[in-house]
């Protein structure tokens, strides 16, 4: 599959895939505009529930809510929002969990008391870790699988946009479409996200 994609000012075309943002923004509002209002009211106050979760959490803890945040965002990779919580709950509390040990081990440090910002690298957790913990001003927007699916035409095999996924820029490029798309309806980009 040929498809265009940019980065900045700069076409970047993979062996199988390219993304041309004008489609992707495009695809994007259409489907936040398709939305039903069950979406919506799910998708549009998720991350600042989760950033109420967590000052509940730090607060019962001891931790800072930035803290927890970052924490949660780190334990985040492969798990399912209910065992994210779960080994949150643990660490924060001071308690073994199990799991992947690069995001225990990520997490541990910011409950430690490092900041998130010089913890967390990946473009993904750190933009998740901004979402929850400034769900009111964060300009990011957290690109998961299912994110990077809407960019692409329906019917794009997966293993070609998770290739797609894993080059330099992708997440960039990404997360600018989405930008995009959210700023012609007006929400932020993690709002928007979380609703599509």
């Amino acid at each position: 599959i040929e498809l265009p994609l940019h980065h900045g000012n700069t076409m970047i075309t993979t062996t199988t895939l390219t993304l041309n943002p004008g489609t992707a923004d495009q695809r994007l509002g259409r489907t936040y505009k398709n939305a039903s209002p069950k979406a919506i009211a799910h998708g549009a106050p998720w991350y600042t529930d989760v950033h109420d979760w967590c000052a509940e959490l730090a607060k019962a803890t001891g931790h800072s809510t930035r803290a927890v945040c970052g924490a949660f965002a780190a334990l985040s990779p492969r798990n399912k929002l209910a065992r994210n919580k779960a080994m949150a709950v643990a660490m924060a509390h001071g308690r073994a969990t199990s799991g992947l040990s690069l995001p225990i081990a990520k997490a541990g440090r910011v409950l430690a008391g490092e900041d998130w910002g010089d913890v967390l690298h990946g473009p993904k957790e750190r933009a998740f870790a901004d979402n929850c913990s400034a769900p009111l001003t964060s300009q990011a927007a957290t690109m998961d699988t299912w994110a990077f699916r809407l960019l692409f035409p329906a019917g794009t095999p997966l293993a070609d946009i998770e290739r797609w996924a894993k080059r330099k820029g992708s997440y960039a490029s990404a997360e600018r479409c989405y930008r995009m798309a959210a700023a012609r309806v007006g929400v932020p980009p993690h709002m928007f996200q979380a609703v599509t």
